[in-house]
């Protein structure tokens, strides 16, 4: 059993559904990337912080290390 948040996310990096799943946290950062464009105050500002909190989220799950890891075992 791992006793720490780090040793959980190195064990799940091993396993393709939580690529998946980081995959899909990444697209949905682009896809906010996407609406900054033409958006008005307060949705900039939304946006933003959401962008913000995906960001930490993929910073957190090490979503580079454990994406160029994949990326080699394909």
């Amino acid at each position: 059993m791992s006793k720490t948040i780090e040793e959980d996310i190195d064990h799940l990096g091993n396993i393709e559904p939580f690529m998946r799943l980081l995959e899909y946290i990444h697209s949905k950062r682009e896809y906010a990337i996407g609406g900054l464009y033409n958006a008005d105050d307060e949705t900039l500002k939304r946006t933003a912080g959401e962008i913000k909190a995906l960001d930490e989220l993929l910073i957190e799950c090490k979503y580079e290390q454990i994406s160029d890891k994949w990326k080699k075992l394909v």
